[in-house]
């Protein structure tokens, strides 16, 4: 059994999320879109079809229904789960602020409330 090493509760969520690679390499600076599996104020998954290396940095875009657009970065910190449609990674927030964070959380107990 995995030990659990998450600060904060993740929720199940259906969200939009972009992220674009933080390499000068990535010439075009295109955003890939990703679908969110869960978020908390500490970090996200999301699977995508794309494979990313763990430790690289994305700027990300996540649009959440009943809460404002978010930007920040985030850091691959593993591979979650692996399917035939994509794969499952973690991620935690870099530089994300207070206000973001407090945004985050207030969303997260309003959709586990409703739940």
């Amino acid at each position: 059994m995995e030990i659990e090493r998450r600060r904060k509760q993740r929720i199940s969520v259906d969200a939009d999320l972009s992220i674009r690679p933080i390499d000068e390499k990535d010439k075009d600076g295109a955003f890939i879109p990703v679908h969110v599996e869960n978020i908390s104020s500490g970090g996200i998954a999301f699977k995508t079809d794309k494979e990313l290396p763990i430790n690289s940095f994305y700027d990300m875009k996540l649009e959440v229904s009943g809460c404002d657009n978010i930007a920040t970065v985030i850091e691959i910190v593993r591979i979650a789960a692996k399917h035939t449609d994509g794969t499952v990674y973690g991620c935690r927030f870099i530089g994300l602020g207070k206000e973001e964070q407090f945004r985050i959380d207030v969303f997260c107990m309003v959709n586990k409330n409703m739940s």
